[in-house]
């Protein structure tokens, strides 16, 4: 994984950590570009307080992406917008 990456994932995770949730990398497969990440909401109080998943998504793309010649995938996994698992 690519520090751009990594460093993506970091500065995501201050947002959404003030907040009292959390991002993890799920994988990354950088044959084809692509980079899953997981909203971890579960001690948030207020989940309408959580930057919208759209935002979520163009903040990690745009600092992700920032001089990268290759277009990338990413797939951003948020229990606001996915059914529960169970």
């Amino acid at each position: 994984m690519g520090t751009m990456l990594e460093t993506a994932i970091e500065d995501l995770r201050l947002f959404v950590r003030a907040d009292g949730g959390d991002v993890e990398l799920v994988c990354f497969d950088p044959g084809t570009r692509t980079a899953e990440v997981r909203l971890n909401l579960d001690a948030v109080d207020c989940l309408d307080c959580i930057i919208p998943p759209p935002m979520l998504e163009n903040l990690l793309q745009d600092r992700w992406s920032a001089g990268q010649a290759s277009s990338t995938t990413l797939l951003i996994h948020d229990p606001r917008v996915e059914p529960a698992a169970g």
